[in-house]
C-alpha cells in the first residue's frame, strides 16, 4: 500500500512566503529592475520657498517629459500635474509581446496671495520643475512690530 501524504493548502503558502522573505528579491529590488514603472496617483514632492516678492515650489518630475507636465494657478493654489502613457510592442515569429505603462503625479499647493493673473515661470531642468510666482506687495505679508505696555 502507498504511503499517503496530507497536503495543506496553508502550509504550502507558509513555505512559499518564508523562501520569499529569505530570498534577496523583495519590492524594492523590484521596483529598481522596472525603472520605467511608476505606480498611478503619486504625490509629488515639493519644495517651497518665500523670498523676494515670490513663491518658489520645486518638484521632482523624474521621468516625465516637459509635454506631459501641467502647471496650473487658480486663486490661492498652485497644481503641478504629471502624466504618461508609454507602449511598447515587440513581434517575433510565433508571438506578440505588448506592455502598457501608465502613470499620473499631482501635487497642489496652497499660496496665500497668488491669483489667476499673478505672473508665473515654470521651468524643468534635470528632473526637477521649478515654478516662480510672483506676489505683489499689496498681496504679501504685512509685518507688526510689537511694542511694550
Amino acid at each position: 500500500m502507498p504511503d499517503i501524504t496530507v497536503r495543506s493548502p496553508l502550509a504550502e503558502l507558509r513555505h512559499i512566503l518564508e523562501d520569499w522573505r529569505d530570498d534577496d528579491w523583495r519590492w524594492g529590488r523590484l521596483l529598481t529592475t522596472f525603472p520605467t514603472l511608476n505606480l498611478p496617483d503619486e504625490v509629488l514632492a515639493v519644495d517651497v520657498v518665500e523670498s523676494d516678492g515670490k513663491y518658489v515650489v520645486k518638484a521632482s518630475v523624474l521621468g516625465f517629459k516637459r509635454e506631459d507636465i501641467t502647471v496650473e494657478v487658480a486663486d490661492g493654489t498652485l497644481s503641478i500635474s504629471a502624466k504618461r502613457a508609454e507602449e511598447t510592442e515587440q513581434k517575433g515569429e510565433h508571438f506578440v509581446r505588448r506592455e502598457r505603462y501608465s502613470g499620473s503625479s499631482t501635487r497642489r499647493v496652497a499660496l496665500p496671495g497668488i491669483t489667476r493673473d499673478s505672473t508665473v515661470d515654470a521651468a524643468l531642468k534635470d528632473g526637477v520643475i521649478e515654478v516662480a510666482v510672483s506676489v505683489t506687495a499689496a498681496q504679501q505679508a504685512k509685518r507688526i512690530d510689537v511694542r511694550e505696555g
